[in-house]
């Protein structure tokens, strides 16, 4: 298992259309490439993620672990439920 820290891709740092243009593209490949390895990629995805989690079903299913900071775990129940497993690590009240 791979932890990953992301610091730069949530919804208040980069636009969403920047974020499907230069950050997904390579990030998605990386954990592609870890998955072909046997790696079991762990992002944390810090801040909102709201905005990008439909991207994250891209992913083979049950291939990655989610860790969520501030993102909308009703919302990342529906989408991402089923296809990924996601925990709330540091849920803002």
């Amino acid at each position: 298992m791979i932890m990953m820290p992301l610091h730069k891709g949530d919804d208040s740092h980069i636009s969403l259309k920047h974020f499907e243009k230069f950050y997904w593209p390579t990030f998605k490949q990386l954990m592609l490439n870890m998955i072909n390895e046997g790696l079991i990629p762990a992002p944390f995805a810090e801040g909102i993620y709201n905005q990008r989690l439909q991207r994250l079903t891209e992913m083979p299913e049950r291939s990655v672990l989610w860790f969520f900071d501030r993102t909308d775990m009703h919302k990342a129940k529906d989408i991402l439920g089923g296809h990924s497993r996601s925990w709330a690590m540091c849920r803002s009240p």
